[in-house]
């Protein structure tokens, strides 16, 4: 008896490994997200306006004969809540996604994803979800991340339209067999980076966020990611593959709910995170009470003089700033009075 190509036995060891990290992951994002389950048998409905992975899904029909799939990503279903509660919500979920691709090493045909989903947000939000992130991944090893402006959704038509011209003149079958085609290929990359159509406010979107993170970040125009799915900033978490990536997707959630609203996910793949077993074994999960202050941050944000500003640190509740020669300090005392209102009115 063998198991299903692409599929994997969790044997206790193992297991017990995967608990262990997730817990700890989930008890930080506990504090700043809301969790969700959603089923993992959906109508197939849901899926069909998302081309990335249409033809990766797995679909059959039921007694009644209604198509329905096992989800390939959670974003669409996140989605689904979104439009039904109304309510900017910033929401958190764990669980396995299926994708009938072809399996390589760490890339199965069934696997665990953790991820955030963010409605109707500001880029402050964003900001301080890259911040963790960062903090989190580097507990477990040094990854280099990398970010990118992408097409601005309202010139997304024209771009789609470009694209299907491209699959006609050159008899390219799928969809699929392009994008493969367009992440080979530097000079396409290179091509899409210098067109007209960038958008000009990501620019200073992407140089705030550089400014704010610093260390381990890069800034690659020749990232591609999910060409029909993104179309605001697009990020990666990598060391010899992509760990962790996303972006903001106001284009496919306009497609799906016919409403602009500012949408910003990303996933997480426990399976590539936990390829280092021995460094993780070792490792104590202990949560240290590091704050991002946000109303600091939001004020910094929006001063005009943005990027004369140094940060010195953010760390144990004390905070000082250089700013234009003058120097703020911000007293341990005040800090921790600040937190008692921030955590009583539940902010």
């Amino acid at each position: 008896m063998k198991i299903l190509r692409g599929l994997k036995d969790f044997l206790p060891k193992k297991k017990k490994l995967y608990n262990k990290v997730i817990i700890f992951i989930k008890k930080i994002f506990c504090n700043f997200f809301f969790e969700i389950e959603t089923p993992i048998i959906e109508n197939f409905y849901f899926f069909k306006k998302n081309n990335l992975f249409n033809e990766e899904i797995y679909k059959f029909k039921d007694y009644s004969k209604k198509i329905l799939c096992l989800r390939p990503e959670n974003t669409t279903p996140c989605l689904r809540i979104f439009n039904l509660y109304k309510k900017k919500i910033n929401l958190f979920y764990y669980g396995n996604m299926f994708r009938y691709e072809k399996p390589q090493k760490n890339k199965l045909r069934q696997f665990k994803q953790l991820g955030i989903e963010i409605f109707q947000n500001k880029i402050l939000e964003e900001i301080n979800i890259l911040i963790l992130i960062n903090k989190i991944l580097f507990f477990f090893k040094k990854y280099i991340f990398e970010l990118n402006d992408f097409i601005n959704f309202k010139n997304k038509f024209i771009y789609n339209k470009i694209i299907l011209f491209f699959l006609n003149k050159k008899n390219i079958k799928t969809k699929k067999i392009f994008f493969k085609i367009l992440d080979k290929n530097f000079f396409i990359k290179k091509f899409i980076y210098n067109y007209k159509f960038l958008n000009k406010n990501n620019n200073k979107k992407i140089k705030k966020i550089l400014f704010l993170l610093k260390k381990n970040i890069i800034f690659n125009p020749k990232l591609v990611r999910g060409i029909e799915y993104y179309s605001n900033i697009i990020f990666e978490w990598k060391n010899k593959n992509s760990v962790c990536g996303g972006g903001g997707y106001n284009f496919y959630s306009y497609i799906l709910l016919k409403k602009i609203k500012n949408s910003f996910g990303l996933s997480l793949g426990i399976d590539r995170l936990l390829i280092k077993k021995k460094m993780i074994k070792k490792k104590v999960f202990k949560i240290k009470t590091n704050f991002i202050l946000n109303f600091f941050l939001y004020k910094l944000y929006f001063s005009n003089n943005f990027e004369n500003i140094k940060i010195l640190k953010i760390n144990n509740f004390f905070l000082k700033i250089i700013y234009i020669k003058k120097k703020f300090f911000f007293p341990i005392k005040i800090i921790f009075n600040l937190l008692k209102i921030i955590i009583k009115n539940g902010y």
